[in-house]
């Protein structure tokens, strides 16, 4: 079972100056973490697209497990950001906010975040989530966040899984990695649960720019009995979305 713990994070850094300095020592700690942490699957930052006013920070870490999670605090990198963060007043009376999600395959520790293979299909034990080996060798990838509250509650967003499984399949019939000018420009695509909301769902996109989201977006399908939160539309500063 995968045992992922995989978190959503909004920084509000309160100027563009601690904005530059919290990029810097999340930067750091990704490379540590790169280099050092074979748990952290995921550490990647973003900043929103094209909103020149906002100086927030986002992240998306993925550890393979909480174990894992834990042993990343107590590395040096971390203690130092949050020492300064705890002196500095980065984000003034805004405080960050963090949302934990849960994968939803059953398979194995690291189904969900390998490509299975350079044609870039998903898992079978993982329908959930798709990665192309692109990802990982993309330089600055168009990512999109969104969020999905079932008016049904949590039996609504359960009975919804057979369909976010479809549309997992519907993305990786449609790429086609090995020709990116006729490709989707879709990198990855991942469903996850809400932990502490039940009736909540997210999706995780990278696509190779913004013109490939774009297209995506004419592709869509409504859904019923849903209140989607505006996307989160984020452009990559560091960090990772996938190992090489």
């Amino acid at each position: 079972m995968d045992n992922s713990m995989i978190l959503v994070a909004r920084l509000p850094t309160v100027n563009t100056l601690y904005q530059a300095q919290l990029l810097s020592a999340m930067t750091n700690i990704a490379c540590n973490a790169s280099d050092h942490e074979p748990g952290v699957r995921q550490f990647a930052l973003l900043v929103p697209h094209n909103k020149t006013t906002s100086t927030a920070v986002y992240a998306i870490e993925r550890y393979a497990n909480h174990a894992a999670f834990q042993s990343h605090l107590q590395t040096a990198a971390v203690r130092d950001m949050f020492a300064w963060i705890n002196a500095t007043p980065i984000y003034g009376d805004n405080p960050p906010v963090v949302h934990q999600l849960s994968p939803l395959n059953s398979g194995p520790d690291d189904a969900s975040v390998k490509p299975s293979s350079s044609s870039g299909q998903a898992s079978a034990k993982n329908p959930f989530e798709y990665v192309s080996p692109a990802l990982a060798t993309t330089p600055n990838p168009f990512v999109v966040v969104r969020q999905f509250d079932y008016a049904g509650g949590a039996d609504a967003a359960q009975a919804s899984l057979p369909t976010w499984e479809q549309t997992v399949a519907a993305k990786i019939a449609g790429v086609n990695i090995d020709d990116g000018a006729n490709g989707t420009g879709v990198l990855s695509y991942g469903v996850f649960g809400g932990v502490d909301h039940a009736e909540r769902i997210f999706t995780i996109t990278a696509y190779a720019d913004e013109a490939a989201y774009q297209k995506d977006l004419k592709s869509r399908t409504d859904e019923r009995d849903v209140d989607e939160a505006e996307p989160l539309l984020l452009q990559l500063r560091g960090g990772f979305l996938s190992r090489a």
